[in-house]
């Protein structure tokens, strides 16, 4: 597989890089998002969350942001981004291929490829199905470049956060009406 794929992982999770990794063990373009760690965000970054919000869920956030930074910044029309915890379908690439082929296509701008919280299509619409600005957890993606620069430039604008990252992106997604939508059939775990 050759589409850019970023990972999400937190350095100490060793367990975790070695489950991944037999995985996408055949993929060619993995870049893994390892900075932003809990020890090493900073006053500034820390003070964007409320004090109820853990340490690993503000890293998250900022891994993810990250993410959007690196998908702009090279010039990626779209990002497939993982979280390190992912499990893969046994025909994730030939179900992905077919995903990605509707989304390139379509005017959503995010699709939301797992099965994050047990989170399903209700009614078959096709291979994309509009979520209504939701997410389906934050574990696997598709996303335009479009839209990360959107997202940055939000995060710039609404830089105070009370909630883990899916939801900022619900909220981010209802607030500026993003077309957002899941992919009928999970095909990460």
């Amino acid at each position: 597989m050759q589409d850019k794929i970023y990972i999400i992982h937190y350095d100490k999770l060793v367990e975790r890089k070695e489950h991944i990794e037999k995985q996408i063990k055949d993929f060619t373009n993995v870049e893994w998002v390892l900075n932003k760690n809990p020890e090493t965000l900073t006053e500034a970054e820390l003070s964007l969350f409320d004090s109820g919000v853990s340490q690993g869920s503000k890293s998250l956030t900022m891994k993810h942001i990250e993410t959007f930074k690196r998908i702009v910044k090279e010039d990626i029309e779209y990002g497939l981004v993982f979280e390190d915890d992912v499990m893969l379908d046994d025909n994730f690439i030939e179900e992905y291929e077919k995903i990605k082929e509707e989304f390139i296509s379509s005017d959503f701008e995010i699709c939301f490829i797992g099965s994050g919280c047990g989170l399903k299509v209700t009614k078959y619409t096709g291979i994309l199905s509009d979520s209504h600005h939701k997410t389906r957890c934050t574990d696997s993606y598709i996303i335009k470049k479009s839209l990360c620069k959107k997202l940055l430039d939000i995060y710039i604008e609404y830089p105070n956060y009370c909630v883990n990252i899916d939801f900022i992106m619900n909220k981010w997604f209802k607030d500026y009406d993003i077309k957002t939508c899941w992919s009928f059939n999970s095909i990460v775990k």
